[in-house]
């Protein structure tokens, strides 16, 4: 397996892999998967954020099996250089084979080089195979966020 930047290319395979892992999860907790919206937010963020995959050195096509985007700011209330992971994905057919893990410490060294103090994601409290997978990853958990929806999905 490799790590590399995100091509613009790279996108559609993105948004495949997001679906594929991330997808039943936000079905789970009733949220609707939206790849337009999703595309658009990749788009719009590529330049500035940092985004990178795995990619599967034993596939002839480069199959993309693994993905984590995050973008580094400075903190609200404090100088804090703080990174904020958008997204961790892995291919389902890839689950448990360390892909997680290794875009993870790529993360963690990069922030280290960047000289980010804090890194920092949101998992939804359905998705206990992530928040598992944080656990381990010496993730802790310091405040809750509270969702009310307004409307349906079919409005």
């Amino acid at each position: 397996m490799k790590i590399r930047k995100v091509e613009v290319e790279d996108i559609e395979a993105v948004l495949e892999l997001k679906r594929g892992s991330m997808g039943p999860v936000w079905e789970d907790a009733g949220i609707s998967y939206d790849d337009e919206s999703l595309r658009k937010f990749l788009q719009d963020r590529f330049v500035n954020d940092r985004m990178i995959v795995a990619v599967d050195d034993d596939d002839d096509d480069g199959r993309l099996v693994g993905f984590l985007h995050s973008t580094t700011f400075e903190g609200v209330v404090s100088s804090k250089k703080i990174r904020e992971i958008f997204t961790l994905a892995v291919h389902p057919d890839h689950f448990g084979e360390g892909i997680g893990k290794e875009l993870m410490e790529n993360e963690r060294k990069n922030a280290k080089a960047e000289g980010v103090d804090i890194v920092r994601l949101e998992v939804l409290s359905e998705n206990k195979r992530a928040i598992d997978f944080y656990d381990k990853q010496d993730f802790t958990e310091k405040k809750k966020i509270l969702i009310k929806k307004l409307y349906s999905d079919q409005d």
